[in-house]
């Protein structure tokens, strides 16, 4: 006779792989979303700005995230955070769990670098920017007419 490869199965855990039976192995969560991310500025004040896409892909418990979004008021100057989909995970010890990309257009970044964190624990991400080996911002300059774009892949708490 002929025998048959176990491809996967399916039980109170989720899916598994292959022959695997660990528990720890299922996977019990698949999620693919839109969301309204929040952006605050040093003055933790709320920044408006165009949302073109906010969307999220999360997969057991780690979230891939891409946002499009562009300033369009003169009230504010900088960015330092925005919301994400979810909570990231959590060491207790205020780690950095993911770093993301920045890309930017129509924003007067000159030869500085922009980036972004997501610390323990948190919903947020935390902007920053680059001037040089000896000092930094946190705060990401912006104009008005300054289109953003965010990619960020992290551990979520669940």
């Amino acid at each position: 006779g002929s025998s048959m490869d176990v491809r996967g199965r399916w039980d109170a855990d989720g899916i598994k792989f292959g022959g695997d039976t660990a528990a720890a192995n299922g996977l019990s969560d698949y999620e693919k979303g839109l969301f309204t991310p929040v952006f605050k500025d040093s003055n933790n004040a709320t920044v408006t700005g165009s949302l073109s896409a906010a969307t999220y892909t999360k997969i057991g418990n780690v979230c891939s995230v891409q946002v499009y979004w562009t300033k369009n008021n003169t009230s504010h100057s900088n960015i330092v955070s925005m919301t994400l989909p979810f909570q990231s995970i959590s060491a207790g010890n205020q780690n950095c769990r993911s770093v993301g990309n920045v890309m930017s257009y129509n924003a007067p970044i000159g030869n500085k670098s922009n980036n972004t964190i997501i610390v323990d624990g948190t919903s947020i991400a935390n902007f920053w920017q680059l001037r040089d080996n000896a000092t930094s911002y946190f705060f990401i300059t912006i104009d008005n007419g300054s289109e953003m774009f965010f990619t960020w892949t992290y551990q979520t708490e669940t």
